[in-house]
């Protein structure tokens, strides 16, 4: 949840991460796209098509822990809080 005591990102902060950070959100976009069951991706937690739980149960993650150890620092480093949702 975003933290409401500080403002959102404006939009022109937003493209700035965006032209920084473009390899690591390609990356990002290409981890949700192979894991069709992932729905959110934030620097913390995921959210799958049957569970917005967290934690979860290592066979009911949506993705592989290996990729869990790419994936959480790549959401961190776009931005701490930034979440990708489909």
């Amino acid at each position: 949840m975003a933290d409401v005591r500080r403002p959102f990102p404006t939009d022109s902060e937003l493209g700035a991460r965006w032209q920084q950070h473009q390899p690591l959100f390609d990356r990002l976009i290409v981890m949700a796209r192979v894991d069709s069951e992932l729905v959110r991706i934030a620097p913390d937690f995921t959210w799958t098509r049957n569970s917005v739980a967290w934690p979860r149960a290592a066979s009911d993650l949506g993705f592989s822990a290996f990729k869990g150890t790419v994936m959480f620092p790549t959401v961190r480093a776009v931005g701490r809080s930034l979440s990708a949702i489909r």
